[in-house]
């Protein structure tokens, strides 16, 4: 026969451990039902899916408690944006002072000019060494490529220092007066005729310096180089300048800059937070008061 089975009190909600013993004793009533021979269907009440649930939760919220108020304390901690300050009695703090010589060099400080100031940075041996550069890629390309005769490589002539100026005077102007095509300045239509660029610049020139503009001998370079390889000297000639020709003050920021740029690059980014958005990323250390980089 089978043995009387333990009641439980009716209610809303279970516990894991009477769960576990009312599905045991269904068990055995089974295994008795089964030996005898009979059919204890409907004896025996059926644990629903309800019931379960509701046990689950019950225990779940019983032992989520403590977890639960602390995930709600650091919830609301993280919403909280202000610092939580804590005065600590008898603190001093140690600030190392600032003995730096804040400013620009003593030569920009006297009869300074955008002009004599530019010329700071970009000085004769920076533009000694583009021509140079630019002048040995030329012969190479030359020796290595069949130049057509109507090509315009074939009215080469090497380079000086007063092509290099011109070059990037033509660059700076551009930025100012802008057109969609190069060969719209040198154009002698009147709707957009610039006699000045015409008049120290030719377009054949222009178009020359721009192909064979070079800043590092590529014989030179490694099988697998550094990406910006090709620019190096120039990057940490300019750099260097920027270090020495100014003393930045003691409030200093350093934050990310993005160069836009939209050709082909490798290391083109997408910065969506960004005015420019696509370009070349970089650091930057700039003097909080001035802007300074």
């Amino acid at each position: 026969m089978a043995s009387a089975r333990k009641s439980y009190p009716k209610r809303s909600s279970y516990s894991v451990q009477d769960l576990i013993e009312y599905m045991g004793e269904s068990d055995e009533l089974s295994d008795i039902s089964s030996n005898d021979g009979s059919s204890n269907e409907g004896s025996v009440k059926s644990v629903t899916e309800e019931e379960i649930i509701c046990s689950s939760s019950a225990d779940d919220d019983n032992e989520t408690d403590l977890l639960d108020t602390d995930v709600m304390q650091l919830e609301q901690d993280n919403t909280n944006d202000e610092p939580n300050w804590v005065k600590i009695d008898g603190y001093k703090a140690n600030f190392a002072k600032f003995e730096g010589n804040a400013g620009p060099h003593p030569s920009f400080i006297v009869n300074s000019t955008p002009l004599t100031i530019f010329e700071a940075f970009v000085t004769d041996d920076l533009v000694d060494l583009i021509v140079e550069q630019s002048n040995l890629f030329a012969v190479q390309y030359r020796k290595n490529n069949i130049i057509k005769g109507k090509s315009r490589v074939q009215k080469w002539i090497p380079l000086g220092r007063n092509d290099i100026r011109l070059y990037i005077a033509f660059i700076l102007y551009r930025g100012i007066l802008w057109k969609p095509t190069h060969a719209m300045y040198f154009s002698t239509n009147p709707l957009f005729d610039t006699p000045l660029i015409r008049k120290v610049l030719s377009f054949d020139r222009f178009c020359l310096t721009e192909k064979f503009l070079h800043f590092v001998d590529n014989s030179s370079l490694p099988i697998h180089f550094c990406k910006k390889a090709k620019i190096k000297p120039i990057y940490d000639y300019l750099v260097n300048k920027f270090k020495t020709l100014y003393i930045p003050n003691k409030n200093i920021s350093i934050d990310e800059s993005l160069l836009l740029w939209k050709g082909l690059l490798s290391w083109k980014q997408y910065i969506p937070s960004k005015r420019s958005r696509f370009g070349m990323k970089s650091f930057a250390l700039c003097e909080s008061a001035t802007g300074y980089i």
